[in-house]
């Protein structure tokens, strides 16, 4: 049976859009904004709350990401270069600039305009000059694609909603060539990975290690593909380790059948990199 969303959607797609850009208007125009200051990842950081997913998210002291403990010989060191895609209001990509220190550099890529707007204010507020934050969605060509600019959004092909913009689109391989090969590339952007994967041809023949938020194969499927995918890109001169939620430790993927069908947490490194 359809859930009222859905038929919403098919049977009045006027007055949905009309009120998801409503909606999208109340959560940014008329939101009460203010600087919250807590602890992130033992990080102490001034944050923007400029809408009610960046309150939801952000407005709590966090701890230290289990993708850092992992990673704090295998690439992730002082100095490292760091591509934060997907990066949100950026509050990641600054406890990423705390982990790769003075002499490290982060790129900040973020599809929506309102997230990445944030996220340049969170950067000046904390007084961060090693993060270069760029409005633009990671995709398989360089050019122009089409983006949902809800506040938390995602490529999409329907281009007659009010909430979708042209947004630039860059490839990683374009990143690494305009700013330097990265070390570790950080991706979470909705279902979008794979596209990302195929502008990483070269980027992908170096010495990087991967984290990737794999949104699960029914997100997957509006762009083509599914979790399983993933694997593709990769061969057997990385290591695969991986979890399905956040509070859990992260585990070696020994089978490729055991890539689960839902949203789960990737990291690949070269092997090379664990002696």
């Amino acid at each position: 049976m359809m859930n009222f969303r859905a038929v919403a959607m098919e049977c009045f797609p006027w007055a949905y859009d009309r009120l998801r850009a409503i909606k999208f208007m109340i959560d940014t125009k008329y939101f009460r904004t203010c600087t919250v200051e807590h602890l992130y990842g033992g990080n102490v950081f001034k944050v923007n709350i400029a809408d009610r997913i960046g309150r939801d998210w952000y407005d709590h002291d966090w701890g230290r990401l289990g993708e850092f403990d992992l990673l704090s010989t295998k690439g992730l060191l002082d100095g490292a270069r760091v591509f934060d895609l997907g990066a949100h209001q950026a509050v990641v990509a600054m406890m990423l600039a705390k982990e790769s220190g003075l002499s490290g550099e982060v790129i900040s890529v973020e599809g929506s305009r309102h997230n990445y707007e944030v996220g340049c204010k969170n950067i000046v507020l904390n007084d961060f000059n090693n993060i270069i934050s760029i409005h633009a969605v990671v995709a398989q060509h360089d050019g122009e694609i089409f983006f949902d600019e809800s506040l938390n959004g995602s490529v999409t092909s329907n281009k007659s909603d009010s909430l979708t913009k042209p947004v630039r689109a860059v490839t990683i391989d374009g990143l690494a060539k305009q700013f330097g090969p990265p070390n570790v590339v950080f991706i979470d952007i909705e279902g979008h990975e794979i596209s990302a994967l195929k502008g990483a041809k070269n980027t992908l023949a170096s010495l990087v290690t991967w984290c990737i938020e794999v949104h699960g194969d029914k997100i997957l499927a509006k762009y083509g593909s599914k979790n399983m995918d993933i694997l593709d890109f990769f061969n057997s001169s990385q290591s695969f380790f991986y979890r399905s939620d956040e509070r859990e430790p992260f585990v070696k993927l020994e089978d490729p059948n055991d890539v689960p069908h839902e949203r789960f947490f990737l990291i690949i490194i070269p092997k090379i990199l664990q002696k």
